[in-house]
């Protein structure tokens, strides 16, 4: 929820495994908490483990994608300008 709120100005999808059955069918460990930026290619771009998945750090890493690489983020037509 916290992330869902920091991230309501960003045209992202987020995708939460709150009950730990995406990570137990690919055989990763539910300790510590971890998050993933995924790119709209399917490639990895951030991993992100315990203290430093915060919701402003989440926001901060798809911002850095945002800028490094433009074309692997998808915008959302409802948020699409011009």
């Amino acid at each position: 929820r916290q992330l869902r709120d920091a991230a309501a100005e960003l045209s992202v999808t987020l995708l939460a495994d709150e009950d730990g059955s995406i990570r137990q069918a690919f055989g990763a460990s539910l300790e510590p908490p971890f998050s993933v930026v995924i790119d709209r290619f399917g490639t990895v771009a951030a991993v992100l483990t315990g203290a430093d998945c915060s919701p402003d750090a989440l926001v901060g890493a798809v911002d850095r994608l945002l800028e490094e690489c433009p074309d692997a983020v998808e915008v959302h037509p409802d948020t699409a300008t011009g």
